[in-house]
């Protein structure tokens, strides 16, 4: 399978997703989840949007599932429906786990200038992230030489 239709075939599964998570939302009145996440859902805007909530839960099960192409067209499609900070250390290790250090830098990044002041253990996750995308990078580079 090319790049290209890997890419229209996760495109075309996150479009069915999508339209599940929809009607769910619709005809449930808003996902249940469990008590940790209906806490954490009281003040995340994503996590109260039943259809931001169910493109992160399916971005989630498609990254330990491995697919991480359909998990980061699933986390890009959550993060454009409500731009918390947080999605954007799910894309940047998912990025990552596909080899695109250089692209999970840039989500790392764009995470610390959202949300400069974050939660101590989100920054510290995101400065170890970051380590080891720049590692990668150097490694790359050096056995691009």
């Amino acid at each position: 399978m090319s790049p290209s239709s890997s890419k229209t075939s996760a495109a075309t599964r996150l479009k069915a997703v999508v339209a599940v998570v929809a009607v769910v939302a619709l005809l449930c009145g808003g996902t249940r989840v469990g008590a940790e996440s209906r806490r954490k859902a009281s003040s995340d805007v994503c996590l109260s949007d039943p259809v931001c909530f169910g493109l992160y839960e399916e971005a989630r099960r498609l990254s330990k599932a491995g697919d991480l192409a359909a998990a980061v067209v699933a986390y890009q499609a959550a993060y454009r429906r409500q731009s918390v900070p947080w999605l954007l250390i799910n894309l940047g290790r998912t990025l990552h786990k596909l080899g695109r250090p250089q692209e999970a830098l840039t989500h790392y990044e764009r995470y610390s200038s959202a949300e400069p002041s974050g939660p101590p253990e989100r920054q510290q996750m995101v400065r170890e992230y970051k380590a080891q995308a720049e590692k990668a990078l150097a490694e790359k580079s050096a056995t691009d030489k």
